[in-house]
C-alpha cells in the first residue's frame, strides 16, 4: 500500500469513527463489547 493510500485510509477510518461515535448512545460506550454491538447494529440497518 502506498503512503498516500495509508493516509487516505486513516482519514476515512477516523471520519467513520467520528460518525459512529456521534450516533451512538453514551450508555453503549461503556465497554468494547457494547461498542462492538452498537456498531454492528448500525451496519445491520444500512444493508
Amino acid at each position: 500500500m502506498t503512503p498516500e493510500d495509508c493516509q487516505r485510509l486513516e482519514a476515512c477510518l477516523l471520519e467513520a469513527a467520528e460518525i459512529l461515535y456521534r450516533n451512538t448512545q453514551t450508555e453503549e460506550l461503556t465497554s468494547f463489547e457494547s461498542l462492538e454491538k452498537a456498531v454492528h447494529g448500525v451496519f445491520s440497518k444500512i444493508k
